[in-house]
């Protein structure tokens, strides 16, 4: 094991020595690389000397954030926080804040990871990841606390949703039913029905993996909804591709629940003609995997005749043919 180590670090010194002969990005990405390793064999010193190598400041910077939150991993808090006073930029030191918050959070230092929050213009981010870090802990009702308290409701409810996928790895069906219901209720109040028709198929995803098949499908009917009022608040041209995306996403959605018949019905909806041939190969691909292969077969002919049309041709359709 001791012969093993010392390769390893000869390696690294060697990595090390290659990128003092690089500039610019590749530079940049290599020495970073290189010092969240050191950092990870608790070499911090070593780690904050390579990063330091990295010229462009902004890259420098989020670099030094994630020693930051590596220090406090290793229990070295007092060296976090002075790497933390290093960074001058408002927005990486926004993001380092978060990540140290929660690296104190997975130690078990909740009080100096909430206190963190308080230096935070969006709490949001942090909550969600500290109120996941308390449930994997065996602590619900602070993280149904922390939850509820998130005020955006879309960060709220994919909180919620990460916490009901807590309680199922920990073989509470029961809680995750629960979490997930709260999650809809959290979901009904966000303010942009694209953003609240991504949230209910998550919640319906989840709720298939509970193996609640109804709920997931009567999640998706709900978005089915949503999705026709994107219209109605968008106002703009590109309204439509909207909704298509959104309701080619829940022909997938539906077409993994078997519920064909209705995937079909939503699919004959899409008017934009990559969103139709997005959704008329999820539709295959889900009818493939059941053995209806003539079904699929004309669904995937009907694909790539779209994706060829010269008023359709993209990269987004390429990647569909």
């Amino acid at each position: 094991m001791k012969k093993l180590n010392e390769d390893n670090a000869d390696l690294l010194a060697a990595a090390l020595a290659v990128i003092n002969t690089i500039d610019g990005d590749e530079h940049s990405e290599m020495a970073e690389a290189i010092a969240i390793e050191y950092a990870q064999r608790n070499d911090m010193e070593k780690a904050v000397e390579v990063m330091e190598t990295i010229q462009d400041p902004y890259l420098r910077e989020k670099g030094m954030g994630s020693l930051a939150a590596l220090a406090v991993d290793a229990g070295d808090s007092e060296f976090g926080d002075q790497l933390l006073h290093g960074i001058e930029d408002p927005s990486l030191l926004t993001v380092a804040l978060e990540q140290v918050a929660v690296s104190h959070a997975r130690r078990g230092d909740f009080d100096t990871a909430l206190q963190l929050c308080g230096e935070l213009a969006d709490t949001a981010p942090a909550y969600g990841a500290i109120a996941g870090t308390y449930a994997a802990k065996g602590l619900t009702e602070q993280a149904l606390e922390l939850a509820r308290s998130i005020e955006s409701p879309l960060p709220r409810t994919l909180t919620f949703v990460q916490l009901a996928l807590e309680a199922s790895t920990q073989n509470n069906p029961d809680l995750a039913s629960e979490l997930l219901a709260e999650a809809a209720e959290s979901a009904a109040e966000i303010e942009f029905p694209e953003d609240h028709v991504d949230a209910l198929v998550t919640i319906s995803n989840v709720s298939e993996k509970l193996a609640n098949r109804d709920a997931a499908y009567e999640q998706l009917l709900e978005a089915i909804r949503v999705c026709d009022e994107i219209e109605i608040t968008s106002g703009v041209i590109t309204a439509t591709s909207v909704r298509d995306h959104e309701l080619a996403i829940i022909v997938s959605a539906l077409a993994n629940l078997k519920f064909f018949d209705k995937a079909e019905e939503v699919l004959e909806t899409i008017e934009d003609p990559f969103r139709f041939s997005f959704g008329s190969r999820e539709l295959a691909l889900a009818y493939h995997r059941n053995q209806r292969e003539q079904e699929a077969n004309e669904l995937l002919k009907q694909a790539v005749e779209i994706a060829e049309d010269e008023e359709v041709v993209s990269e987004q359709a390429v990647a569909v043919q």
